[in-house]
């Protein structure tokens, strides 16, 4: 068995942990089958409009308004549908849906699941050693006022997320007014554009880079972060795993 290395002392002060896939699942399909339905078009036609550099999910996740979100959405789906008669001779009725019914639709995506009991369990134990507990998501407006529970149906107190509002010491989205940075991925070219969203958070919490933990399903977003000096554990869907990797960063809870 391989010996696992505990340093004597540790500097980690807090641990940051992404979001979605790694505390809480999520299903973009959702979305899109609501899209497919709506349209009457495959899921696939709408796929350009949202992902790629141009896409509306980028741009969402740092800072777009939720107003100019829906306006540029229906925009693209006109010009969408004047392709589709213009290529393929499909003529296609604009579908009717209110704002209301688009944002339910976007957030349908969250697992309606409540929060995984020991991804909460780790994270309350966590703070109460002492440790700042931070969550760092590419994640939009819409996103975070249902996480929050701010919306007209129901309050910040009955959303099933409310605990980890409660223990986290802060929820940074990469949609936030002092954010405005999203986890990117290296391609070879761009370190600093990489690197701009940790040390936005890293700024804002006091911490330097070897004073924190990332956890993110993302391997390339880890592999960011251990660059800048950071502990950082890739997290690929075994909770024991990232325990375990914990711990041997010399992090403590029990």
């Amino acid at each position: 068995m391989e010996a696992v290395f505990v340093p004597e002392k540790t500097q980690i002060k807090a641990i940051f942990f992404d979001f979605g896939k790694t505390i809480h699942d999520y299903h973009l399909d959702y979305f899109f089958n609501w899209l497919s339905y709506k349209f009457g078009l495959p899921r696939h036609y709408f796929w350009r409009i949202f992902n790629g550099s141009s896409g509306l999910i980028m741009k969402y996740e740092v800072g777009m308004p939720t107003k100019r979100f829906l306006k540029e959405f229906r925009a693209r789906v006109e010009l969408l549908f004047a392709e589709l008669a213009g290529k393929e001779g499909k003529r296609i009725a604009s579908a009717e849906f209110t704002d209301e019914e688009f944002i339910d639709a976007w957030n349908s995506i969250m697992d309606p699941s409540p929060l995984i009991r020991d991804r909460m369990e780790l994270i309350r134990k966590l703070k109460g050693h002492g440790y700042k507990i931070y969550i760092l998501s590419n994640t939009n407006k819409a996103h975070i006022e249902y996480f929050k529970g701010s919306g007209k149906k129901t309050g910040y107190h009955y959303t099933r997320f409310s605990e980890l509002f409660r223990v986290a010491d802060r929820f940074f989205a990469s949609s936030d007014h002092d954010v405005r940075a999203r986890k990117t991925k290296f391609d070879g070219k761009n370190r600093k554009l990489c690197e701009k969203v940790f040390w936005k958070v890293l700024n804002a919490t006091g911490l330097k880079p070897e004073e924190a933990v990332f956890v993110d399903d993302f391997v390339e977003y880890v592999e960011v972060f251990k660059a800048m000096g950071g502990y950082a554990i890739h997290c690929t869907g075994s909770w024991t795993k990232v325990e375990a990797e914990l711990y041997q960063m010399g992090v403590r809870w029990e």
